[in-house]
C-alpha cells in the first residue's frame, strides 16, 4: 500500500517537471514565430522542434498527472502540479531568459513551497 501510494507521488513530481519543460518548450517556440498572420504563426509553429517537445511534455503531464489522481485527492494534486511547477518555472526563466528574482518573488516561491507541503500534510 504505502509502495502504490509513494508511486502516485512519484507520478505526480513527474507531472510537475513535464508541466515545467511543456511550458518552456512552449515558450522557446512561440517566441520563435515571426509571423503576423494565424495561418503563417502556426504553420511555423508546427515547423519547430521545441513546439512538438513542448506537446509530448504535456502528453507526459496528462498521463503521469492521471496515475497520480488515483490515490491523491485532486485538491491536492492540482495545486502541487501548478504551485511547484510555477516555483520551477521561475528558476527556469532565471536561468534560460534572464529574468530578475527579486526578494518579493523568493518570498512568494517561498510561501508557495511551504503552502503545498501542508496541504500535502493533511492528505495523509
Amino acid at each position: 500500500m504505502i509502495a502504490n501510494s509513494m508511486s502516485h507521488w512519484l507520478a505526480l513530481a513527474v507531472a510537475v517537471v513535464a508541466n515545467v519543460a511543456a511550458n518552456t518548450a512552449l515558450k522557446v517556440a512561440m517566441s520563435s514565430v515571426t509571423g503576423n498572420s494565424g495561418k503563417v504563426a502556426f504553420l511555423q509553429l508546427l515547423s519547430l522542434g521545441s513546439f512538438w517537445i513542448g506537446l509530448v511534455f504535456a502528453g507526459i503531464l496528462l498521463v503521469s498527472y492521471l496515475l497520480a489522481l488515483k490515490s491523491i485527492p485532486v485538491s491536492i494534486a492540482y495545486v502541487c502540479v501548478t504551485s511547484l511547477a510555477m516555483v520551477g518555472l521561475v528558476i527556469v526563466e532565471k536561468g534560460l531568459f534572464g529574468v530578475q528574482v527579486g526578494p518579493a518573488k523568493i518570498a512568494g516561491i517561498l510561501l508557495v513551497i511551504a503552502g503545498v507541503w501542508l496541504l500535502s500534510r493533511t492528505s495523509q
